[in-house]
């Protein structure tokens, strides 16, 4: 409740969000009423991409949750054999915390 936004990063299970996540997305709900929210998302395949798109609805429908427009997703030819991110992806994420901020903050002032 206390905080002003929230980054959700989430395994895609099955081509989908995973159900601990959901689970504790209901719990907390109520909490996250209004709140911006930016989405990371990993899978082992370029296909899981969409259990992204997944989750901003379930956050956005049942919290109603403003999501950044601009998700980061990885899948497992962006890690390398000691498991580090690639270049682009951290480019991406990076990224992705400055537009969120950004984002967070207008949002903060239109809102109060």
């Amino acid at each position: 409740e206390n905080a002003d936004a929230y980054i959700i990063a989430m395994p895609v299970y099955c081509h989908s969000v995973p159900g601990p996540l959901k689970n504790f997305i209901d719990i907390v709900c109520g909490g996250m009423k209004y709140k911006p929210v930016a989405v990371i998302g990993v899978a082992g395949g370029e296909k899981s991409f969409l259990a992204c798109m997944d989750l901003v609805k379930i956050v956005n429908q049942e919290s109603h949750c403003p999501p950044l427009p601009h998700i980061v997703y990885a899948s497992g030819d962006d890690f390398d054999t000691t498991g580090r991110v690639s270049e682009e992806i951290e480019k991406r994420l990076r990224d992705q915390a400055t537009r969120f901020i950004d984002f967070s903050s207008r949002l903060r002032i239109d809102a109060g």
